[in-house]
């Protein structure tokens, strides 16, 4: 038997992201992984419901077994086998970022034999993660640009506690990875984004575009368009529990998208 490449979970942040990228590399190299003292950092150490999902989801891609996969678990074995998924059907269980879960997934079916196709349902809008704007909007066309065919669509949005919400999307093999040089201080042509509520009264969007568009144009930007979505209870995007924020991105030139995101907060202007 091959011997594992052994990790502590606790260098670094000693958060979950120790974990995620070392499991996704794992099974990209093939190689058994013993990662031990996870997330001993966190308040609250061990695995919790979306470092799971993100574990069995790459363990699903690629046939693999688990060994201590299992809620507050400090120590995971984990044998990689061969990345032949189609289709993938995965569940946080809570409002775990579903696009946590993908940092880990993504990179592992970039070097699958055939195209795969998942569901996500958890948090899609998380604090302490990027929202699915983000990673539809500056991620997914970032890797692109390095050669990685993927793509990401929500179905309905998930804010904490409950999540509920639901992400679609796909990757196809890479067929050749290309180095993607960004340096320098590109020129920002224009700034796009959407202000969003779930659950809430319309106002509140109206109000986070508004003044984001008025501080943008002050700032000298004059090429400034922020959507507004309001989702209310009938529609089939809207979340099962209230939430709001809004997502900016600034095309720049050279075809450089940079973004940035921030959820709404009771209380906080």
């Amino acid at each position: 038997m091959e011997e594992s490449l052994s990790l502590d979970g606790s260098v670094g942040e000693g958060g979950g992201q120790v974990l995620r990228v070392a499991v996704a590399l794992s099974a990209i190299m093939g190689k058994p992984l013993h990662v031990y003292n996870i997330r001993k950092k966190r308040q609250n150490p061990g695995l919790r419901h979306q470092h799971l999902t993100a574990v069995n989801a790459v363990s699903q891609a690629c046939s693999g077994k688990l060994r201590g996969a299992e809620i507050g678990s400090t120590e995971l074995f984990f044998t990689p086998g061969k990345i032949k998924a189609t289709v993938l059907s995965l569940d946080t269980g809570t409002a775990g970022s579903a696009t946590l879960v993908l940092q880990s997934l993504l990179p592992v079916l970039c070097f699958g034999s055939t195209p795969c196709t998942f569901t996500i349902r958890g948090g899609t809008n998380n604090p302490n993660a990027p929202t699915v704007e983000y990673f539809e909007k500056v991620f997914i066309p970032a890797i692109a640009r390095a050669g990685v065919e993927s793509g990401v669509n929500l179905l309905r949005r998930g804010f904490y506690p409950r999540g509920g919400g639901v992400v679609e999307g796909y990757v196809r093999p890479v067929k050749k990875l290309t180095s993607i040089n960004l340096v320098g201080k590109p020129r920002v042509l224009e700034i796009a984004g959407l202000a969003y509520t779930s659950r809430l009264p319309a106002h509140v969007a109206e109000r986070m575009a508004s003044s984001c568009e008025k501080h943008l144009v002050a700032k000298g930007y004059r090429r400034v368009s922020i959507s507004r979505e309001f989702l209310f209870e009938r529609d089939e995007r809207c979340a099962v529990d209230p939430g709001a924020g809004i997502f900016l991105m600034a095309v720049c030139e050279g075809g450089v998208v940079l973004g940035v995101d921030k959820l709404g907060e009771r209380g906080v202007p």
